[in-house]
């Protein structure tokens, strides 16, 4: 996991990344907005596998989050039952949602100076992305 820039909203979002800062800071892959800034997150399968290992980065920063923004990619794509208990386990809301609405709220978000952390996934990666293609 590296830092890519310090905390700002999500400037664009396509199939394969993210812009941030007025789309000057670009990245491919998914990324992890903590309060101490934007970082790849080294997550390579959809968001139906995700474990708490996966989120543990964005768990280490409670207390000082309240809850974790998961963006799926394309489509809304819940995550396995256990995931949320590990996150109410240490005391944090899980809210997952397609990509496009996470960057949106996490916008929103960030203009009321709220606590949180965001994992979001390009929109090009989801369940259906991770499904074999019919040939």
């Amino acid at each position: 996991m590296h830092r890519i820039c310090d905390t700002t909203p999500v400037y664009a979002y396509s199939e394969s990344g993210f812009a941030f800062w007025g789309g000057e800071v670009r990245y491919e892959g998914p990324t992890l907005i903590l309060p101490e800034g934007v970082f790849s997150w080294p997550v390579s399968h959809a968001a139906d596998a995700l474990t708490a290992e996966d989120l543990e980065p964005a768990m280490a920063a409670a207390p000082g989050i309240d809850f974790i923004i998961l963006g799926t990619g394309a489509h809304q794509v819940f995550p396995a039952p256990e995931l949320h208990a590990a996150c109410a386990e240490a005391g944090l809301g899980l809210e997952v949602m397609a990509t496009g609405p996470a960057c949106r709220t996490l916008s929103l978000l960030l203009s009321e100076d709220r606590q949180f952390a965001a994992a979001l996934m390009p929109a090009g990666r989801g369940a259906e992305a991770a499904a074999p293609k019919p040939e």
